[in-house]
């Protein structure tokens, strides 16, 4: 690290290079993925943090700590600082990394539920990938927040939840298709 540097946007920058190089390197990923787990918070902002989750997420490397590491200062950070397009791909990156951490999911669900309606369809078609692996692990919104919020979602609150999640997962269905449908045909690529 001293070569370069250990800051966030460093380590950020270096995994999104390995990704844009198509360069799944072994030995690179053990350093960046230490690099990741050991970054200073005060050097990493959500735009980093979502460019390390998605990077080791599309180089389909699984590394021990760095997902707890970024859920630990995702948790810090307000949902509202955070753009859409890194909302989505945080998203996008729990699924792939299989996350089952009800903190960091929490945050995602409240993530999403801020940003849901400002989202391009590339990354409602990623929250869709992440609401079908929620469905598959048995994952529900409403027990996320209620383990989170350690409180019972009950009545109506818990209807409300789910008449949204019906209409923002149907829309994400549809986003979803559209760019499949588009990248079929030739179109633009995710």
């Amino acid at each position: 690290g001293a070569l370069f540097g250990s800051g966030g946007g460093v380590v950020a920058a270096l995994v999104s290079s390995l990704v844009s190089a198509s360069l799944r390197d072994e030995n690179a990923l053990i350093t960046l993925s230490h690099m990741s787990r050991t970054v200073d918070s005060a050097t990493l902002d959500p735009k980093g943090i979502s460019a390390i989750l998605q990077g080791f997420a599309v180089l389909n490397y699984r590394a021990p700590g760095v997902v707890e590491r970024m859920s630990t200062l995702l948790a810090r950070v307000p949902t509202g600082s955070v753009s859409p397009q890194s909302a989505s791909n945080i998203a996008w990156s729990c699924a792939v990394h299989e996350v089952m951490d009800p903190c960091l999911l929490a945050w995602v669900w409240r993530c999403l539920d801020q940003h849901i309606g400002s989202m391009p369809v590339s990354g409602l078609s990623q929250v869709h990938q992440f609401l079908l692996y929620c469905r598959l692990q048995g994952i529900t919104k409403a027990d996320i927040l209620s383990t989170y919020y350690n409180q019972d979602l009950s009545g109506e609150l818990l209807s409300q939840v789910s008449d949204r999640e019906v209409a923002v997962e149907r829309r994400c269905r549809d986003s979803f298709v559209l760019s499949a449908s588009s990248e079929k045909r030739g179109g633009s690529s995710l």
